[in-house]
């Protein structure tokens, strides 16, 4: 999330902390799901720099990715699916 977590002083200060350990961090970026979801993820370039200070303290990391990034769109695709289905539905029911 692009908050103070996700700051270059906070990867120092992690870099600090795991330095000479034997882990691997992931650093998986946020993924926004609904309309109404204010949080942002960072820009590419600024996760690789969160990862390259890391780097730089010997501490591994990788960035993981999930799969199909554009789910918000297809759940608003079937959101709209689902609202065609019912209107159709309601203008074949035959008013008594």
């Amino acid at each position: 999330v692009e908050d103070e977590t996700s700051s270059l002083r906070c990867a120092h200060e992690l870099g600090e902390l795991c330095e000479g350990m034997q882990i691997v961090v992931n650093l998986v970026p946020y993924v926004r799901k609904f309309e109404t979801d204010f949080n942002h993820c960072p820009k590419m370039s600024h996760i690789k720099e969160f990862m390259s200070v890391l780097w730089s303290y010997g501490v591994r990391c990788r960035i993981l990715l999930p799969m199909g990034v554009d789910i918000p769109q297809a759940n608003r695709e079937l959101v709209m699916r689902g609202e065609k289905r019912r209107r159709r539905r309601k203008k074949s029911r035959i008013p008594f």
